[in-house]
C-alpha cells in the first residue's frame, strides 16, 4: 500500500505540486515571528518532566548523564553551574518527585529507588541518604512546612493518607553509602480507601490542602477535598467533591480561594471548603462547548489578572470525538466561575504539557513539535507572534525570572534564557 501511495505522488502534475508548495510556504509565514533576545544559552540535557526549583538567583533541575541522572545548581543571571551532584547510576533514568529545599538542603529521589537523596545547597555534595517506613512511591510531590516534609502515601494496604517526617532527625555525621532508616509517621489516615490522594499537596499559612483521586473522569460522590493542620494533622474540613481528581498539578489558592484545576474544574471556600462552583461538563457539553478541563500531564496552571492560563491534552486527533472548533489546547478562564474566556489550538500541535508564562499582558505558550514559541494578547487572545525555534513541552518547564524566562529548548538542547520583551 504505501508503494502505490509513493507512485501515485510521483504522477501528481507538477504545476499542482508547486501549487500545494505554495499554500504550506504561505501558512508558514503567515504568523508573525515574536522578536526575542537571548541573555545566555546552557547546554544540559534536562530530564522530562522536570519542574525547577528557583531560590533568588539560583536554578535547581534534573538532568540526564550517559549512565543516568544528576542535580544541578544553576546561577540565572551569570548562566553559569554552579555544582553538579554526583551521577546516579541507573538504566531507568526517570525521576519521581520534585526536587524540594528545605533549611539549607535540596532533596532529590530518583526511579526505582527507594532513598530520598539529601544534597548540601552549598557544595552539591550528597549529605544523606534516607529511607522510611513509608515507600516515596506515589506520583505525587513532597512538600515542607517547618522542619517537616510531606507526602501522599497510596498503597492501597489500609496505610494511605499523608506521612511525615522531621528533618531534624537526620543524622548528617552517618557514612551516605548506606541509607539512614529515618522513622515516619502516617501523620493523615485517608478512610476513603476507593479515593486515594494521588494529587500534589499544597501548604498555606500551616495548612495542608489536599484531593483525592477518583477513577472515572467524570464526577464521582466518593472524591473529597479537604484541609488539615499541618503541625497536629487535625482536619479543619472536608467534603464530598462534584468533579474528580486525577491531575497531579490541580490545586491552587487565590485570594481566599482554593482552585481544583482537574478533569472538571471546582473552586470552594479557603476556611470553610463550601462550594462556590463546580464547573462540570458532560461529553454531551463538549459537542457545543469548549472542554476546559487539564490532564494527568499538566504540569502547572499560572493566574494572572483575574483568570487561569494552562494547556490541554487536545489535538487534531480529539476532532473525531468533539467539533473542531471547540477542540483548544491553549486555555484561558476566568477565575470568577471557571468558564472558557479563550483558547487556541496551533497548527499541527501535539498535546501541551508545559506550564504558560503571563506578564505584562502577554501570555507565552511552549509548544512541542515545530510550532515552538506563541505569545498571546493575554486578555483577547490574539496571537501576537510566535518563535518556531522556541520550542519545548514536558522537558522542562519554564520559569519567569525578573524580566526574563528560562526553558529548556528541545531545538538545541540548551537551557535558554531570553528577554521579556
Amino acid at each position: 500500500m504505501r508503494k502505490k501511495i509513493i507512485q501515485f505522488l510521483v504522477l501528481i502534475p507538477a504545476l499542482l505540486l508547486t501549487s500545494c508548495l505554495d499554500i504550506f510556504k504561505e501558512k508558514e509565514t503567515s504568523e508573525s515571528a515574536y522578536p526575542t533576545t537571548v541573555q545566555w544559552t546552557l547546554l544540559l540535557n534536562q530530564a522530562r518532566f522536570s519542574k525547577p526549583v528557583v531560590l533568588g538567583a539560583f536554578y535547581y533541575t534534573y538532568a540526564f548523564t550517559d549512565n543516568g541522572m544528576e542535580v544541578v545548581k544553576i546561577n540565572i543571571e551569570k548562566g553559569e553551574i554552579c555544582w553538579r551532584s554526583e551521577e546516579h547510576i541507573s538504566n531507568d533514568a526517570f525521576y519521581d518527585m520534585d526536587l524540594l529545599y528545605s533549611n539549607g538542603y535540596l532533596y532529590a529521589k530518583y526511579d526505582y529507588d527507594e532513598s530520598l537523596y539529601c544534597y548540601d545547597d552549598r557544595t552539591g555534595t550528597l549529605a544523606a541518604r534516607l529511607e522510611f517506613d513509608f515507600p516515596l512511591t506515589c506520583n505525587s510531590s513532597a512538600i515542607c512546612y517547618e522542619s517537616y516534609i510531606y507526602w501522599p502515601t497510596c498503597t492501597m494496604g489500609g496505610n494511605d493518607g499523608i506521612v511525615r517526617f522531621d528533618t531534624r532527625k537526620i543524622d548528617f555525621s552517618k557514612n551516605t553509602e548506606k541509607p539512614q532508616k529515618i522513622e515516619a509517621e502516617l501523620f493523615y489516615r485517608n478512610t476513603n480507601q476507593c479515593s486515594p490522594i494521588n494529587e500534589n499537596l499544597i501548604e498555606n499559612n500551616g495548612i495542608i490542602y489536599y484531593l483525592t483521586e477518583s477513577v472515572e473522569q467524570q464526577p464521582d460522590p466518593t472524591n473529597y477535598v479537604g484541609s488539615l493542620n499541618a503541625l497536629t494533622g487535625e482536619v479543619i474540613w472536608e467534603h464530598k467533591a462534584g468533579i474528580p481528581g486525577g491531575a497531579s498539578n490541580g490545586m491552587y489558592i487565590v485570594n481566599n480561594r482554593l482552585y481544583a484545576m482537574d478533569w472538571q474544574l471546582g473552586c470552594y471556600e479557603l476556611e470553610t471548603g463550601s462550594t462556590i462552583f463546580e464547573n462540570v461538563q458532560t461529553k454531551e457539553d463538549q459537542q457545543h462547548e469548549v472542554y476546559v478541563g487539564t490532564n494527568l500531564f499538566t504540569q502547572g496552571v499560572t493566574y494572572y489578572n483575574g483568570c487561569f492560563y494552562y494547556t490541554g491534552a487536545t489535538t487534531q486527533l480529539t476532532f473525531s470525538v468533539r467539533p473542531e472548533e471547540f477542540c483548544k489546547n491553549v486555555i484561558c478562564v476566568s477565575a470568577k466561575d471557571g468558564k472558557y474566556v479563550w483558547g487556541d489550538l496551533p497548527p499541527d500541535s501535539a498535546s501541551l504539557s508545559s506550564i504558560p508564562i503571563v506578564i505584562d499582558d502577554k501570555a507565552y505558550f511552549f509548544c512541542s513539535n515545530n510550532v515552538g514559541l506563541r505569545v498571546y494578547n493575554a486578555k483577547t487572545g490574539e496571537l501576537l507572534g510566535s518563535n518556531a525555534m522556541f520550542r519545548t513541552d514536558s522537558m522542562g518547564i519554564p520559569v519567569l525570572y525578573n524580566d526574563t524566562i528560562i526553558f529548556y529548548n528541545k531545538t538545541d538542547g540548551c537551557l535558554t534564557c531570553f528577554n521579556v520583551e
